[in-house]
């Protein structure tokens, strides 16, 4: 009976391991949908200068998904995602300043499908005022699990930032590019 207790705990234990994936620094997501890219298009018209980017989240982990825990160099994960959509630290020429604060970045699964949800805080000064405008914008997306891989992890959370940094270059547009 002990012999069968032990296999039954061996046997156990081996089947619930769990994996570590880490993910690819670039962001990498290009919008399908005929809105969203024309949106995207309009985005070159004008440019912001990133003054800082800090990361305030306490755990430095992107969640779990089944059994796998998800990792990554998160901080040029963002700073990838910003310069896509022209919010760059190497902006040659002059525009407005912008901070950028990941406040949330994570991912987590319940049966077949997966959840992202990214938030970013967004200060900066709009023109004829003294103080700063802080905005808070959220990016989240749900897709479905297939088999808990790297790739399909990634392009989730791409798509939660890409819509969390869209929400914020629309609030930036309406302050500078209008």
């Amino acid at each position: 009976m002990r012999y069968l207790i032990l296999i039954f705990v061996s046997v156990f234990l081996i089947g619930c391991s769990v994996n570590t994936v880490t993910l690819a620094p670039e962001y990498s997501h290009k919008f399908k949908r005929s809105a969203k890219a024309s949106k995207l298009s309009e985005i070159a018209k004008c440019s912001y200068r990133l003054d800082s980017f800090s990361d305030a989240r306490a755990s430095k982990s992107f969640g779990v998904v089944a059994l796998t825990i998800v990792e990554g160099d998160v901080e040029q994960w963002v700073l990838s995602a910003l310069e896509q959509y022209n919010i760059d630290t190497a902006s040659a020429k002059v525009s407005p300043y912008v901070k950028v604060t990941l406040l949330k970045a994570y991912i987590h699964s319940l049966m077949t499908s997966m959840a992202a949800n990214v938030v970013l805080k967004v200060e900066y000064l709009p023109e004829k005022s003294e103080q700063n405008k802080i905005v808070y914008v959220r990016g989240h997306e749900v897709d479905v699990n297939w088999n808990s891989g790297e790739d399909e992890i990634l392009v989730t959370l791409n798509k939660a930032m890409g819509k969390a940094i869209s929400k914020a270059r629309v609030e930036l547009d309406k302050a500078y590019c209008s």
